[in-house]
């Protein structure tokens, strides 16, 4: 009996083909915006979690407090000295401290000038900072504690300045001293840490000596074994004690996530709303569809009735109509949204945001599916039970 009920509304819809179209367009819209809208989202929080792990979940940051709650606007403030650097050492519970300096400073090779951002760091640290963040370079090889006037590129900044002509063995003028390329380094996939030029901070701070000692940011590694939440506590106090009033942000891996989750689980509920505003609005328009469909087929609603149809298979036979229009339109909904994702990902990774890899939850699509359906099982409803209840003379006469 189903099959039969589905037959004859394929045979309805496709009867009535432009107006068809044009409703389940309604639904179309609606649960293209649901999948393609939640899926970047998801796409955005999986990925930040991923960068988030690549940090390590034994890593404290301390930042300058400032207007943004971005690590890399921050970092750009110079907000500790030596002393500070010497007090998170000592604290109890951390393993070992790096302080960094970052500026935004003018590059020159070749005659052409580019403005570039600068991590500078002690080299006595480089090989554990570069182990602990499974840092690589594709080209040439990474900074030791006996390299001097050397720098490593970000894998974005060499592909795109100085017209992707920056190789090892490069030599690049910042502030009037000479620099040699020694490696170009993996890609990290986001923009800012791909554009960045790294070097030791001896040599920074003597081409920079109005910035010696001042540093933007202080990167902790805990102690095995030791409480994050505890040293972090140790931490805030140590350095609100050195600079008499907490002008600082002690940031743990675990509340970086947790603040980018709250942020996009409120764009999710955001998104969420507005893509449901859609889907009613294509619920009205198949309530509309099957409308129409009812006072056309008036003739024959009746015809059916007396040739023995109950009022319960007019009922099914139209409500498989409309749930059929929004079923349809949920797939393709689906499948256009999934192109839009994957569009939104083609165009992150050209800007250098290679780390946003597109995920589609197949309890996203099942959900998606099931609503669809269900919005046009409520919105034929009150029509398909108008059609059922109609009189079988008077269905015949008005027809």
């Amino acid at each position: 009996m189903f099959y039969e009920y589905l037959k004859l509304s394929l045979k309805n819809i496709m009867h009535r083909r432009l107006r068809s179209w044009l409703t389940v367009l309604g639904v179309v819209i609606g649960v293209m915006a649901v999948v393609a809208l939640i899926t970047v989202s998801n796409s955005l929080r999986q990925s930040m979690q991923e960068q988030l792990a690549f940090f390590g979940a034994d890593r404290i940051f301390v930042i300058p407090k400032t207007s943004s709650a971005s690590l890399a606007s921050s970092a750009l403030s110079a907000g500790f000295d030596d002393n500070d650097v010497k007090s998170v050492s000592s604290t109890l519970g951390v393993d070992y401290a790096v302080p960094y300096i970052q500026s935004f400073e003018k590059i020159t090779f070749n005659r052409k000038k580019e403005v570039a951002r600068i991590w500078a760091f002690p080299g006595s640290m480089a090989q554990r900072v570069m182990h602990d963040y499974d840092m690589s370079a594709v080209s040439g090889r990474l900074m030791t504690n006996k390299d001097s006037y050397v720098v490593m590129l970000g894998n974005f900044i060499a592909k795109k300045a100085f017209d992707g002509k920056l190789k090892p063995g490069s030599r690049v003028t910042i502030n009037k001293k000479k620099f040699r390329v020694i490696g170009i380094l993996s890609s990290f996939g986001n923009p800012d840490d791909d554009s960045t030029i790294t070097m030791p901070l001896s040599a920074y701070e003597r081409v920079f000596p109005d910035k010696k000692g001042r540093y933007s940011m202080i990167d902790i590694k805990v102690s095995e074994g030791a409480s994050m939440d505890i040293v972090a506590g140790r931490i805030k106090s140590v350095l609100k004690r050195n600079h008499g009033e907490e002008d600082f942000s002690v940031m743990t891996a675990e509340q970086i996530s947790k603040s980018v989750g709250d942020i996009l689980s409120v764009l999710n509920i955001v998104l969420g709303g507005i893509a449901a505003i859609s889907l009613i609005v294509g619920g009205i328009g198949i309530m509309n569809s099957i409308f129409t469909g009812v006072f056309e087929r008036t003739k024959e609603i009746g015809i059916m009735k007396a040739m023995g149809a109950r009022n319960s298979n007019i009922l099914a036979i139209f409500l498989t109509e409309s749930s059929l229009i929004g079923l349809i339109g949920g797939i393709i909904g689906i499948l256009l949204g999934w192109l839009f994702a994957l569009a939104m990902n083609i165009i992150a990774n050209a800007y250098g945001y290679t780390m946003i890899k597109t995920y589609l939850d197949p309890r996203l699509v099942l959900f998606a599916l099931l609503f669809s359906l269900v919005v046009g099982f409520i919105s034929g409803f009150i029509p398909s039970k108008r059609a059922a209840s109609l009189n079988i003379v008077d269905s015949i006469r008005e027809g």
